[in-house]
């Protein structure tokens, strides 16, 4: 688990790919244990073209993902769980296929914390899992 300041941050997972898929998704669960909210304004990563948050939700019966504007807000002393069917992070026009078992560096962009490097290991999507499930959380 990293830790930056007063965020703890599980270890990421992210979806492996087999060549010719061009996007995947990781997730990682923060934990604010400060006295002060943060906010996770964006992601960032060298194998990817484009980083952004998404969140998925049921539209006229279809699940849809979309972007999230504003960053995502953890509260002081509460957890933000982004997980598979939920709040994740999109990673758009890959550079690399993602080896399972490998991992790659992502860069969570904080507006306290500034910017906090994890290594994401790439999973196939069986082996992803959340230990905390869906959390409830709050987005600006």
């Amino acid at each position: 688990m990293a830790d930056a300041g007063k965020l703890d941050i599980s270890p990421m997972s992210i979806r492996a790919t087999v060549a010719g898929i061009q996007s995947s998704s990781a997730y990682v669960t923060i934990a604010n244990n400060g006295a002060a909210d943060d906010l996770l304004l964006s992601v960032k990563s060298i194998i990817a073209n484009k980083v952004e948050i998404h969140t998925m939700g049921m539209l006229d019966g279809v699940m849809r993902m979309r972007h999230v504007d504003g960053g995502l807000l953890i509260k002081a002393g509460e957890k933000l769980a982004l997980a598979p069917g939920g709040l994740h992070i999109m990673l758009m026009g890959l550079n690399t296929k993602l080896v399972s078992g490998t991992q790659y560096k992502i860069i969570l962009v904080f507006e306290k914390a500034g910017d906090v490097t994890v290594l994401a290991t790439a999973k196939l999507p069986s082996e992803i899992t959340s230990s905390l499930g869906m959390q409830k959380h709050d987005m600006n």
